[in-house]
Parts: structure tokens; C-alpha cells; sequence
């Protein structure tokens, strides 16, 4: 019974998430294998509620229903073999009953067509259905401390206010509207919406103090928003200088690393790499669209394919040379400009430079 559970519903869960979100299907190949298929678990039952909640009419019972579907699988009593999956990753995790509760109870707002007239109505709702799901996933990383929960919060709340002003159409077409309806009185629809996407930013800025509490994620954390944007960006002649060679590598995008330390699922990605070995690795992604970024991220998978392109060094040089725009620069999860970039490793620090007028820091 134990191996039904186990395997079986992660097999579901991993079918779901690719169904219905490419991108995150491939940045949860990146967690690793048990990492990933718990995220693939959580996602699955929160895709399964909110698909209950949209197929069934108002007051035929249907949150009360999944409440005690849930209530069942934290005790261990779940027969469905994928909320069976849920209740182990939630008990493996320590994931407290109550966040996937504040979920459904997001989800009864909508059930029962609540109207959001102030700005706290709307982030109470954004909480519930998203801000929940991030907390439930630091649970899963293994880093629900305080220092990771209000970052995972905002972030989650970030992105449904984005949404919900990406949807005002559609929303609008379903009888829904979750901009607040006095920003709509004061502002008009689009500053409403403007506004939204304003607040969306700061809650965005609050969670990217999460990155810095948390640098054991860090890599893990770019290479998932490597995979989830890879398919938007085009491959471009990078001139990679590394320890005084060059190479002319085509690439949509690279990444130079240096961590302390790595995400578990990280180390498989290359055997000779290991935390503060003394080198820089650098990895280029050769891709363009959607089918040759899925290739180029099983490539890095895998360890394996022409999509992928790997350097080693203590000093290495970026550069466009085909004429094309140059390419922005990330540092510690913030943009500080864009290419030429260069990184050298000096004894207990990192020297980075940054386009021509960026001076440099060192980063331990």
C-alpha cells in the first residue's frame, strides 16, 4: 500500500503540473527528485479544489466537501490515492492544516461571489488563494522559519495581484471583478489597475528579502526562473573569456555560479561540482522557443546534449559580439546592469564588474 501511495500519485502529480503549466513543470525538475514530485503533490491538489470549486454551482457543498477530503488526509484516512500523497507530504513536511484551509477558504469567496470594495479586501483574498501556497512551499524547501514565511507570503500575494490585473477581462466575462471597486471609483479601470500593479511591485521587493535570508536556495531559485523564462528569451554569440581562453558560445542565457551552498537536487547536475571548491562554473543554455528550451533544460538534466555548454574557471569574462543588445546582468537577484560582466574569484571573496561604468563589489 505504502509504494501506491508513494509512486503512483507522484506519477499523476507530475502528468498534472506538466498539463497544465509547462514552466513549472520544468522548473520542478530542477528540485530534484523528491522535491520535485512533493511540489508536483502540492500543486495537484491545490489545481484539484480550485477546478472543484469552478465546476460546481454555489451552496451544493462543495467546499465542505473538500474540507473534510482534507481533514482525511492529514489523519491518514484518505483513500483517493492522490490526497493520500497530499496528507504524506503534509505530515512529512510539518505543513500546518491550516494554510491549505485558508486556501479553500479563498476559494469559498468565489463560491459565494464576494465583492472587494477596499484594497484589504483584495489582498485578504490574495493571501488566501496564493500567499498560503507559498508558505506551504518554504515547508517543503525545509525553510519555514520566520525569515522565509513573510518573504513566501508577499511573494505569493505579488503574484496574484498581478494576475488579477492580467484577467480583468476575462474575470470580467465570468462576473468577477478584484480590483477594488473604490480604486475603480477614484482611479477609473486602468488607474485601478495601474495601482494594483504598483502594490504588486512592493510586494515583490518584500520577497526578494527572502533570497538573502535564505542563500541555500539561491541557485536553485535562479535556475527554476531560468527555466520558467528561458522559452521568451533568444540565443545570442556570447564570448566567454575563462582563466584567459575564449570561447564563442551561443546561448539565451548563462549563468555564472558561486554558492557556499547548493540545493540537494543542485549536485546532479555536474559530478565535479561541489560548494567553495575554489572554481566558478559557468553554464550556457542554447535555445530558442519553446521546444528547444525544454531540450536545452533536460540537456542540463541530464547532463547530457548540444544545447548545454559548460566552462570552469577562477576568472571569467561575458561579452556580446554579434552585434546584438546587450544582455542584463543579475547580481543576488537584483539587475545591476548589463553585459560585459566579470567575476573573479580573490581569496574569501567574489570581485564582480558590471558594464563598463560598474566598479564592482566583493561578495563572500
Amino acid at each position: 500500500m505504502t509504494a501506491l501511495v508513494a509512486v503512483a500519485p507522484a506519477a499523476v502529480a507530475r502528468a498534472t503540473i506538466a498539463h497544465h503549466s509547462k514552466s513549472f513543470a520544468l522548473a520542478s525538475r530542477l528540485l530534484g527528485r523528491r522535491l520535485g514530485d512533493q511540489t508536483a503533490v502540492i500543486y495537484t491538489w491545490c489545481r484539484r479544489a480550485d477546478d472543484a470549486v469552478d465546476e460546481a454551482p454555489a451552496g451544493d457543498g462543495t467546499i465542505e466537501r473538500l474540507d473534510d477530503e482534507l481533514v482525511a488526509a492529514y489523519d491518514g484516512r484518505a483513500r483517493d490515492p492522490v490526497l493520500a500523497a497530499f496528507g504524506e507530504v503534509a505530515r512529512d513536511r510539518g505543513i500546518p492544516l491550516a494554510y491549505p484551509r485558508e486556501l479553500l477558504a479563498g476559494m469559498a469567496m468565489d463560491v459565494r461571489g464576494s465583492t472587494y470594495v477596499t484594497i484589504e479586501d483584495v489582498i485578504v483574498y490574495a493571501w488566501r488563494v496564493a500567499g498560503v501556497v507559498g508558505l506551504m512551499m518554504t515547508h517543503v524547501f525545509g525553510v519555514a522559519d520566520d525569515a522565509a514565511l513573510v518573504p513566501a507570503a508577499h511573494l505569493g500575494i505579488a503574484m496574484q495581484l498581478t494576475n488579477i490585473c492580467r484577467d480583468v477581462g476575462e474575470d470580467a466575462r465570468r462576473g468577477r471583478v478584484y480590483l477594488p471597486q473604490q480604486w475603480i471609483d477614484e482611479h477609473g479601470l486602468h488607474g485601478a489597475r495601474q495601482a494594483l500593479l504598483a502594490l504588486a511591485d512592493r510586494y515583490y521587493a518584500s520577497a526578494d528579502t527572502g533570497i538573502a535570508a535564505k542563500r541555500r536556495w539561491k541557485v536553485g531559485a535562479y535556475m527554476a526562473r531560468a527555466a520558467m523564462t528561458l522559452s521568451s528569451v533568444r540565443s545570442a554569440t556570447h564570448r566567454v573569456t575563462v582563466d584567459g581562453k575564449a570561447h564563442d558560445v551561443r546561448a539565451a542565457m548563462l549563468l555564472v555560479l558561486n554558492c557556499g551552498k547548493l540545493p540537494p537536487g543542485f549536485f546532479k547536475l555536474r559530478e565535479s561540482l561541489a560548494p567553495d571548491d575554489g572554481w566558478l562554473d559557468v553554464v550556457a543554455l542554447d535555445a530558442d522557443g519553446v521546444m528547444q528550451s525544454a531540450m536545452a533544460v533536460f540537456g542540463l538534466l541530464s547532463r547530457s546534449g548540444k544545447r548545454v555548454w559548460w566552462g570552469r574557471g577562477r576568472e571569467v569574462r561575458v561579452e556580446i559580439v554579434d552585434g546584438s543588445t546587450p544582455r542584463p546582468v543579475q547580481l543576488d537577484g537584483e539587475v545591476t546592469g548589463a553585459t560585459p560582466f566579470e567575476a573573479r574569484l580573490l581569496p574569501g571573496s567574489l570581485l564582480v564588474l558590471v558594464g563598463p561604468d560598474y566598479k564592482g563589489s566583493p561578495h563572500g
